[in-house]
């Protein structure tokens, strides 16, 4: 008669199966989780004709100026106070110097105007 001090594994051993498909679901779901809700910015081609004018503000203390746009659309009834860059402004303002249309877009983030920046069209070879 003999007594085992130990015991035999067991060749079923599948916890290390279990363990790698809780793994991968956990990575699927935080992947998930993260893709849920994001930012999306698009944006819009500007109608050079419908800003009315570029309004100049000061703030309270004078140290810093914020431009926005008057933009009015008859045709489509929107209007809008939409804020500009400097840099945005200055391109305007050379290209009616020159007599150049300037291309602009609407930016637009979650859906919500955000500001009027330069638009680059892309040209396409034929």
């Amino acid at each position: 008669m003999s007594i085992k001090l130990y015991e035999e594994p067991d060749n079923h051993g599948s916890g290390w199966v279990i363990a790698l498909v809780i793994i991968v679901l956990m990575l699927f779901v935080t992947a998930k989780c993260q893709a849920v809700n994001p930012t999306k910015v698009d944006t819009m081609l500007c109608k050079v004709e419908c800003i009315k004018k570029i309004v100049e503000k000061s703030s309270t203390n004078g140290k810093s100026t914020k431009f926005y746009a008057v933009y009015s659309d008859e045709k489509t009834k929107f209007s809008e106070i939409i804020p500009i860059s400097k840099n945005v402004v200055d391109y305007i303002n050379i290209c009616k110097q020159y007599s150049i249309k300037p291309y602009l877009g609407i930016k637009l983030k979650n859906g919500t105007i955000s500001s009027i920046v330069r638009y680059k069209i892309k040209f396409v070879p034929k």
